[in-house]
C-alpha cells in the first residue's frame, strides 16, 4: 500500500489547480495551463503523476516532483467532469459530460487507448 501523500491538490475555477503541503500550511504550486475551470485532479498511485481535467475538455498531466506539464489527453468533445486511475499508474479513466468514459495509457505517455475520436498529444 503506497504511503499517504502529504499534499493536496485542488481544482478551481480560475483555470488552475494548487497543490499544498498538509503539514506546513502553505501552497507548493499553481500549476497553469488549462483554458477554462477546472472540474477534477487526481494523484496517482505511485505519487508521482497528478492529473486534472477541465472544461477545456482536456487532461493535463504533472510531474509532482517538477510541476511541470507533462502531457496533454485530448478527445473529450464536453468538460472532463471525473477521473481517476489504476493502481499500477498506468492507466488513467475520464468520465466526461459527452457521456463517455475514456481509459487513456498513460505509460508511457506517448501512447493512448483509443476508444473513437481519443488521443493523446504528448508535451514534451
Amino acid at each position: 500500500m503506497p504511503t499517504r501523500w502529504p499534499r493536496l491538490a485542488s481544482a478551481s475555477g480560475d483555470q488552475t489547480a494548487r497543490i499544498g503541503d498538509v503539514a506546513d500550511r502553505r501552497l507548493l504550486a499553481t500549476l497553469q495551463g488549462h483554458s477554462d475551470r477546472l472540474f477534477s485532479v487526481a494523484v496517482s498511485p505511485d505519487r508521482s503523476r497528478l492529473a486534472t481535467g477541465s472544461n477545456d475538455r482536456s487532461i493535463r498531466i504533472w510531474d509532482t516532483a517538477t510541476f511541470d506539464e507533462v502531457a496533454q489527453l485530448m478527445g473529450s468533445t464536453d468538460h472532463v467532469w471525473s477521473l481517476d486511475g489504476s493502481p499500477d499508474s498506468r492507466w488513467r479513466v475520464s468520465g466526461s459530460g459527452d457521456y463517455t468514459a475514456r481509459i487513456w495509457e498513460t505509460d508511457p505517455l506517448s501512447v493512448c487507448v483509443k476508444p473513437g475520436n481519443c488521443f493523446c498529444n504528448q508535451r514534451t
